[in-house]
């Protein structure tokens, strides 16, 4: 199941997403391997997440986070 989508032109190499279920606007990821399409994991405000990390579960990365590199939340 999709709970999101990617919206708008890239900058730096990251997309601003939007969830699904209400058009909430979420933070930047670089791909879609960095957050899980299960469980409540979200990625809010204008926090990152790039390189091979992911954020998953009931996780969320909110404010100016960064989650980089092989990080997993």
């Amino acid at each position: 199941m999709t709970k999101y989508e990617f919206f708008g032109d890239a900058v730096n190499g990251l997309r601003r997403i939007r969830r699904l279920a209400d058009g909430d606007i979420g933070g930047w990821l670089a791909s879609e391997a960095n957050l899980a399409h299960d469980g409540k994991a979200w990625v809010y405000d204008s926090a990152q997440v790039c390189g091979n990390a992911l954020v998953s579960g009931n996780a969320r990365v909110s404010a100016n986070a960064r989650v980089s590199g092989n990080e997993q939340v």
